[in-house]
């Protein structure tokens, strides 16, 4: 029953998982296990009189042994007087007539993954149970060669379930001896077992349901021959994620066989099969099939109209794949559809018109359908002719308009999902969706405001209204009737206000996900009617203009509180410690008023971002903690005191830390970087740390992100780096000596920083070497890192630990751009910079930096350089930077930095240049400042003449009496009397013909007047499309 249970939770986690289970497969094994429990007398049975055989019992008392740590299910396997019935005991089922075992169940703990199970091994003695039928080891640890060999010798069994377990290498030949076999489960989490071929399976007659799913599968070559010809009977086949190998097209008349009448259920996702090594093979089987999932594969192409063969087709999932193309018309002969799912491919057209493929047969049967993440354009579909929709998913495509009421009015809708569209106008009236559990419109254009017909929507769980241009005010008026509400995202609608009329309002409902951020709390103050609320997951109110202190009844409100933003408000006060709150994952507080001492916080705290507040004190209380911390942001605050050795023991787990524009002090400990580091971004900057920069930070081998700028390090550069820099900021320091030819080794470098120190001698020529720097870049990208950080919580869909995020994350760094000190993030990779100014180089610019094709700044002034500029900087294309001032350069500047077209900052001040500046391009557009300081340099934009230029001809100009002041031509009469004439009686003459016009004649003033309110519509709606497109990429400062 175990794994019939199993099987409905998928089914009805159809909507989360794209997992496809028909109800036919449910029906199958209801009767399977039902037949055979009519023979079993189990711990539910009400007979009592029929003991099972002793030596059956002692062989299970033995069994029980097996288990390190006895879980629930044996508790009531005991040898005492009272619970001497074997029959009677939890998970075993015995013969009514013959007193035999038939069944055992043996599963482990039931949570998610199977985490909690105890070890366990079979025991030979199980070997008694002659008669046993039905056999449930799923979740029991660990299942070695011995074990397959004991589950080999039970001839009579029927029902095998080895899912969730840790196999040894093991020989499945074993199993092949079950010639009774009827439903075989092996999937999930079977580390170890790799199966060369699948013919092991060919002695399994009757064998009905077979699940293999994540079982490597890599060199099983004969698949598609198993299936076909050794498994005659086979109705449901499950092999997702098993890395099935293409297989060579199989001749036609060599799949003619019985099983072609039997095969119900193909569920074969994740596996990137090809379109040309499946559809030969697939299409044979339109006759029975009555389920296909085929996701997360490489089917591509238009969408084949042999999909409308499968007359019996109930379930069909293609989603993420790469179809192009609409949706084939051929799916009108699928007359008895219920789920059609096609998410995240390539398909286009008019969505409208694509729903209309459907015939009146299929519109009433489908229930499902999803069409999200592709490029259908149109307005939302007429969903009123599909009477048994229950379930529309659309997100992710290119839809504009209104949404029509009476296109929606569906009195069976539960879930439409609209979101990450254009639609426009207001929202609907929500009184037309009775049934509606979760409503999905966020990420589009809809404005006006949220209507008191939301408060009809009695069954709502899930509301997402956020990422649009929503204004008004939300209130309880709005939510009284919500009783079932569990998601509430109204975030990311700056226009929106959230008031109570009634501060002492209690809500109907208990929320677990809380998206707030942009939405302005009423009278700012800190909602209080989130005292009520003791479930919550997730609680983002970012951005949401609080002006208050956190209560202190708020931090025992949710215990499973995991995810808490209320970063980027005006909250003042002192927190609280954190070290008992063991729910919270991850805490956001940044860009606040907080003051203080630094609270002490969780042992499994993996997320805590307090910078840009005004918190005191050291933090070396962090070596009293065993954390698991990944990103510790305590930046820009008024910390202080020296780091000590003790935060090993944080940096551990460490991935991001950063304490930039501190006040810290003194060395930074060598000890606090181990050779285990997973450290990839730190930010020291802008304290007062001294001494050297400690040998074992070359431990982290993954930091991507090194920036101790503007302290007071001192010492020689280290003699080499992390390879996998990509940031490298040590400037205004202290540092002296030579630049060391490690930092050529660096091949992932983008910025690179040195500037403002005491370094001397030449700049390595090996600077070319620096790929990263040789290749342009064409698009704006963060830096990310190779390790997740846990920066925010799945939605709603999710009801496991697994669902928390651990994303992709991407820094940010300060990098001095054109003299001005800024901060970068999202745009910081296209950021490729070399920053060596004010130090104390000599000799010359070497050629070889002009290999740095991909640069966008170079900075070398206020240096002792020598020597020409080099004459090909023209291979710089990308560059937009450029500063040689303050230095010693002689000679002419090279024309080819005229061709340098993204040219926008350019400094040779201050040199010893000589001749002309080049006549080419856009050089003198550049003011004087450029160009100053350099004696011998002549042309414009300086004042020096060239030789052989001739000095301007001076103006010529009146003194006020009309005198004249300059005799070399005739007199400009151009501003004569006449010409004022001439000028008023045009303008008269011409306003009075277009308003005179407009005037007298209505037609022509209606057309105007209606053209002038066209264009300021267009005007209008052009101006609330670019605000939303820029709303949604901002992030919260």
């Amino acid at each position: 029953m175990q794994l019939i249970l199993k099987m409905i939770a998928k089914s009805n986690s159809i909507i989360f998982q794209f997992h496809v289970i028909p109800v036919a497969v449910v029906i199958f094994l209801l009767s399977f296990t039902g037949t055979a429990l009519n023979k079993y007398t189990t711990a539910l049975s009400p007979i009592t009189k029929i003991k099972c055989i002793e030596k059956e019992r002692q062989a299970l008392l033995n069994q029980r042994k097996e288990f390190d740590v006895p879980h629930g299910r044996l508790s009531s396997w005991r040898a005492d007087e009272e619970h001497k019935d074997c029959c009677l005991w939890q998970g075993v089922g015995c013969d009514n007539v013959t007193g035999h075992v038939t069944k055992l169940d043996l599963r482990g703990p039931s949570d998610y993954y199977c985490y909690s199970v105890p070890s366990a091994r079979i025991s030979k003695s199980l070997l008694t149970l002659e008669h046993l039928e039905y056999l449930d080891l799923s979740c029991s640890s660990f299942i070695d060669e011995q074990s397959i060999q004991i589950i080999g010798s039970f001839s009579k069994l029927k029902y095998l379930n080895l899912s969730y377990n840790y196999f040894h290498v093991v020989n499945l030949n074993h199993l092949a001896n079950l010639t009774e076999l009827a439903i075989l489960d092996l999937h999930r989490r079977v580390d170890g077992l790799e199966s060369t071929k699948l013919s092991w399976l060919s002695p399994l007659q009757k064998l009905r349901y077979l699940d293999l799913t994540s079982v490597n599968l890599t060199l099983a070559t004969d698949w598609q021959e198993v299936i076909i010809h050794k498994l005659p009977l086979l109705e449901h086949v499950y092999m997702s994620d098993s890395h099935l190998p293409e297989v060579a097209n199989m001749r036609q008349s060599s799949m003619m066989n019985s099983s072609r009448g039997c095969l119900a259920t193909l569920v074969l996702n994740d596996n990137y099969l090809s379109s040309s090594s499946i559809y030969p093979w697939l299409f044979n089987f339109s006759n029975s099939l009555t389920c296909i999932a085929l996701s997360y594969n490489n089917l591509q192409g238009p969408f084949p109209d042999d999909f409308g063969n499968f007359i019996s087709l109930e379930y069909l999932d293609l989603s993420f794949n790469k179809f192009q193309g609409g949706i084939p018309r051929s799916l009108r002969n699928l007359t008895g559809l219920k789920l059609l799912m096609l998410a995240s491919n390539n398909l286009t057209g008019e969505l409208p018109s694509q729903m209309h493929i459907f015939s009146l047969s299929s519109r009433n049967s489908l229930e499902y359908l999803d069409l999200s993440f592709n490029w259908f354009t149109g307005s939302l579909p007429n969903i009123s002719e599909f009477s048994s929709l229950i379930n529309l998913r659309v997100r992710g495509n290119q839809l504009n308009g209104f949404i029509h009421g009476s296109y929606v009015v569906h009195p069976n809708l539960f879930v439409l999902d609209a979101s990450y569209n254009q639609l426009t106008g207001t929202l609907p009236d929500f009184s037309f969706f009775p049934s509606m559990t979760w409503l999905y419109l966020g990420s589009n254009l809809f404005s006006g405001t949220v209507t008191l017909s939301v408060g009809r929507l009695l069954h709502l769980q899930v509301l997402d209204l956020s990422s649009n241009l929503l204004e008004g005010i939300i209130s309880e008026a709005h939510l009284q009737n919500l009783s079932r509400l569990r998601f509430l995202d109204l975030s990311f609608n700056s226009h929106l206000k959230f008031e109570l009329l009634d501060t002492k309002w209690i809500p109907p409902f208990q929320l677990e996900e809380i998206h707030m951020s942009h939405v302005k709390m009423g009278r700012s103050l800190f909602p209080k009617w989130l005292q009520t609320q003791h479930n919550f997951l997730v609680l983002d109110m970012s951005c949401a203009e609080i002006s208050d202190i956190i209560p202190t009844w708020f931090w025992d409100t949710s215990p499973s509180l995991k995810f808490l933003n209320l970063s980027s408000n005006r909250i003042y006060g002192v927190l609280p410690s954190f070290s008992s709150k063991f729910g919270y994952l991850t805490i956001d507080l940044s860009s606040n008023d907080l003051s203080g001492q630094l609270p002490h916080f969780s042992p499994i705290m993996l997320f805590l971002d307090l910078s840009k507040n005004k918190f005191r004190g050291s933090i070396n209380f962090l070596c009293n903690t065993t954390s698991l911390i990944n990103y510790l942001d305590l930046s820009d605050n008024l910390l202080s005191g020296e780091l000590a050795s003790c935060l090993e023991h944080t940096f551990n787990s460490l991935i991001v830390f950063n304490l930039a524009n501190n006040n810290f002090s003194g060395n930074i400990p060598s000890a606090i970087f181990g050779e285990r580091s997973l450290l990839e971004a730190l930010h020291l900057r802008n304290n007062s740390f001294t001494g050297e920069i400690p040998t074992s930070l070359l431990n982290c081998n993954l930091l991507k992100i090194l920036d101790l700028g503007v302290n007071k390090l001192s010492g020689k550069l280290p003699n080499r780096f992390m390879t996998d820099l990509v940031l490298l900021s040590l400037t205004s320091n202290e540092f002296h000596g030579t630049l060391p030819s490690h930092l050529c080794y660096m091949p992932r470098l983008q910025i690179l920083d040195l500037s403002s120190n005491k370094i001397y001698g030449p700049i390595p020529k090996c600077l070319k070497k620096l790929t990263a720097l040789t290749s342009e870049g064409s698009q704006a990208t963060p830096i990310r890192l190779s390790h997740d950080v846990p920066v925010s919580y799945a939605n709603i869909n999710c009801t496991y630990p697994a669902c928390f995020f651990h994303e992709s994350y991407s820094d940010s760094a300060i990098v001095i751009w054109k003299g001005i000190e800024s901060k970068y993030k999202n745009t910081l990779g296209l950021v490729k910079l070399i920053d060596l100014s004010s130090n104390f180089l000599e000799r010359e610019v070497p050629a070889e930096i002009t290999s740095l094709t991909g640069l966008i700044g170079l900075n070398l002034s206020r240096n002792n350089l020598t020597g020409i500029i080099p004459p090909k900087l023209d291979r710089l294309r990308s560059l937009n930077f450029l500063d040689l001032s303050h230095n010693r350069l002689c000679g002419s500047i090279p024309g080819t930095i005229s061709e340098l077209s993204h040219l926008g900052v350019l400094n040779l001040s201050y040199n010893n240049l000589s001749g002309r500046i080049p006549l080419e391009s856009h050089l003198q557009t550049f003011d004087n400042s450029s160009y100053i300081g350099n004696s011998q340099l002549c042309g414009t934009p300086l004042t020096l003449l060239c030789p052989g230029d001739k000095a301007p001809l001076a103006p010529k100009i009146r003194h006020s009496n009309g005198d004249r002041m300059n005799h070399d031509g005739p007199l400009d009469e151009f501003l004569s009397m006449g010409f004022y004439i001439c000028m008023a009686l045009g303008f008269i003459f011409g306003f009075w013909g277009v308003i005179g016009t407009l005037v007298l004649n209505t037609a022509c003033r209606h057309k105007f007047s209606r053209s002038i309110t066209k264009l300021e519509d267009w005007i209008y709606v052009k101006l609330a499309v670019e605000k939303a497109r820029l709303h949604r990429l901002l992030n919260c400062r």
